[in-house]
């Protein structure tokens, strides 16, 4: 084997590796129990942003069903999956929030995420994350 034949397949070993690297998917998450997520907002904003959150699970953010939209609207850059506690009731006239569950994406992942409608409860709010960019690894 020559040098220059060495000098190639050394050269293509690494090519694989930085393809290998440059592909590789790496996730931030993030679980907070916020104790209300609308005088939290700011912080799950910031916290979000500053350390890159990938996907965050929020408990407690004591939201009704008609409030879940709020959730979506602290960051435009990140959608979400919530549920609010069912003994709830929307009519009373003492109206204070509690319990709730969410999940909250970067809205780059929608095309790896699918929301896990079929669970019937409203403590647990799921998500199938599938990651397609798997490569076999070959030195």
């Amino acid at each position: 084997m020559t040098v220059l034949t060495k000098l190639m397949k050394h050269l293509i070993f690494l090519f694989k590796i930085y393809i290998f690297s440059a592909i590789l998917m790496k996730l931030n998450l993030l679980s907070w129990n916020v104790d209300g997520v609308m005088q939290s907002a700011l912080a799950l904003d910031n916290v979000s942003s500053n350390y890159d959150i990938d996907i965050c699970a929020i408990s407690e953010h004591k939201l009704f069903n008609d409030n879940l939209y709020f959730v979506d609207s602290i960051n435009n850059q990140y959608e979400s999956f919530s549920r609010s506690d069912a003994s709830l009731d929307p009519f009373n006239s003492f109206r204070r929030g509690k319990g709730g569950v969410s999940l909250v994406w970067k809205r780059n992942l929608n095309a790896q995420i699918t929301r896990l409608t079929s669970i019937e409860c409203d403590r647990i709010v799921g998500i199938e994350v599938v990651i397609s960019n798997c490569v076999r690894f070959e030195a």
